[in-house]
């Protein structure tokens, strides 16, 4: 029998790195060898840290993305846009946040549910400063996510950019012998071949436009036109610090205490601009 948490991999299109997924697929194989310890991780959720620092607060975006906290993050970490969506929204909402940061270290994750809080984040723009910090990686859906904030800000070594979509096909068998399956014969598509010339193209078509998606908002997004996403943006692949912003993809270097304190110091200034004129 395929094992879960294998058949959740290749049941899903993934905006994630390709080293990533197959270092996933790897901890989930192994994790399936003691089915007792999945089992005990069943229902555990995991979720990133919101820190509030004075005026602004830090959503800690770490791991593999995907829509909702599962036996995935207990096979493989992570955190879950079910979680992302609904402290954002928190912070947002909050009176005493005057500033939102994005501290991202992620190599990306499930595309299911990320075009819907990048779009959150997106529409928040205006209601008060959203930068997304990235320190480590900030690749394929996380990049997507970084782009939505106001300003994206890099370490000097952070790497971020791998915009495109893969999948990965699992021939199901029990036992090792195959499992025959029938197809109603209205739905030809429904289990289609992708070893064959026409089910690859079908899952081709479905992949590309998942991509379309993708490059479509990082244009309007960055504020660039869609041929300099594709041509200037790596082309799924990466690019590190200052290459980064040269090409586009960024807007500035820095440190994410440099940027809190950045954001602390603004309600300063505006709290002795205040005094002055009172006085």
């Amino acid at each position: 029998m395929t094992p879960h948490a294998l058949q959740f991999i290749a049941s899903e299109p993934w905006a994630l790195e390709t080293k990533t997924l197959e270092i996933i697929k790897s901890i989930a194989a192994r994790e399936w060898q003691i089915p007792e310890a999945v089992f005990n991780k069943k229902g555990e959720r995991k979720s990133f840290n919101t820190i509030k620092r004075d005026n602004v607060a830090v959503l800690n975006i770490n791991g593999v993305i995907s829509r909702y906290a599962n036996i995935f993050h207990a096979v493989c970490g992570g955190t879950s846009v079910e979680m992302l969506a609904k402290e954002f929204n928190q912070v947002l909402n909050d009176p005493g946040t005057e500033a939102i940061i994005l501290n991202i270290d992620s190599p990306g994750g499930q595309v299911n549910g990320i075009h819907e809080l990048a779009e959150m984040i997106h529409a928040a723009r205006g209601t008060k400063p959203i930068v997304a910090y990235v320190g480590g990686s900030g690749c394929s859906a996380a990049y997507w996510l970084a782009t939505a904030a106001d300003e994206i800000v890099l370490d000097h070594t952070a790497c971020v950019g791998s915009i495109g979509v893969v999948a990965t096909y699992v021939q199901q068998k029990q036992d090792d012998k195959d499992v025959f399956e029938m197809v109603s014969s209205q739905s030809p598509h429904k289990r289609a071949d992708p070893k064959t010339k026409e089910g690859k193209s079908l899952y081709q078509a479905e992949l590309d436009e998942l991509a379309d998606i993708f490059i479509d908002r990082v244009a309007r997004n960055m504020n660039v036109k869609r041929d300099q996403v594709l041509t200037d943006f790596c082309q799924g692949g990466t690019a590190i610090g200052q290459t980064a912003i040269d090409k586009g993809m960024a807007h500035r270097l820095g440190s994410l205490e440099n940027l809190i304190t950045e954001y602390q110091k603004k309600k300063e200034n505006t709290t002795i601009h205040e005094r002055t004129i009172c006085d």
